[in-house]
């Protein structure tokens, strides 16, 4: 079975013809109806049925020109099989190949496929089993029925506590290495707990203690220090 990464991003979508860029974004939506691995436009999205009128008085202020393209910048959550990365490669793909059951889309549909569209992606990937955290830019380009994608920009980073704090993936988190790594201000954390007094004001030893856990992440202090409580006489 396939994991899934969980990704927060911006995107930037742009073409030529304002309308065009409309008729995507209701594409798009459409297309998302049911998906597993979800890339949800967050201003647009609606759990209800897709009112093409409503998302369109939605774009309407949110969408700008720039030089020769139209744009919008919208905001965007998503579930990705094994990486997001693999979303934004069909993002367009998959609205411009899809078999809606009213013809007049499937005329749209037809009508963008010849239509030069990008987008480009601001993305922070989440992925806990592949250990990563992808907080890169891609660019996707279609037009006529080709799909292309660049990697604009590139950046993994490991999957640990400090790293889901730092890119608010959560407000606090702790394991093994944030603990060893700012030892004091976990020494700190943990005087009003049940660790023994001695085995915190003896370095070595709670370094030596720490180094025995498994790598797995808390969101909650008291789990983590049950987690040194199993672990074999914690104080000699």
């Amino acid at each position: 079975m396939a994991h899934q990464s969980a990704a927060f991003a911006e995107v930037i979508i742009s073409t030529k013809n304002k309308e065009d860029l409309q008729d995507f974004i209701y594409l798009q939506l459409l297309s998302e109806k049911g998906q597993p691995y979800n890339t949800t436009l967050l201003e647009v999205f609606d759990f209800g049925r897709v009112d093409k009128e409503k998302v369109f008085n939605i774009l309407e202020p949110l969408i700008t020109k720039n030089e020769d393209n139209y744009q919008v910048e919208l905001r965007v959550n998503g579930t990705g099989r094994w990486s997001f990365r693999r979303n934004i490669e069909w993002f367009f793909e998959q609205a411009l190949t899809e078999d809606y059951k009213d013809e007049n889309i499937n005329k749209i549909r037809n009508r963008l496929e010849k239509v030069k569209l990008e987008a480009i992606f601001d993305i922070i990937d989440f992925e806990a089993s592949s250990d990563y955290i992808d907080n890169s830019i891609y660019k996707i380009e279609s037009f006529n029925g080709e799909h292309t994608l660049t990697t604009l920009e590139e950046e993994f980073h490991n999957y640990n506590a400090e790293n889901l704090m730092k890119f608010e993936y959560c407000d606090w988190a702790i394991d093994k290495k944030y603990a060893l790594d700012y030892l004091e201000e976990f020494k700190q954390e943990a005087k009003d707990s049940e660790l023994p007094q001695q085995l915190l004001e003896d370095n070595e030893k709670l370094r030596k203690v720490l180094s025995k856990l498994d790598d797995t992440i808390y969101t909650e202090f008291d789990e983590f220090i049950v987690q040194i409580f199993r672990k074999p006489i914690i104080v000699t």
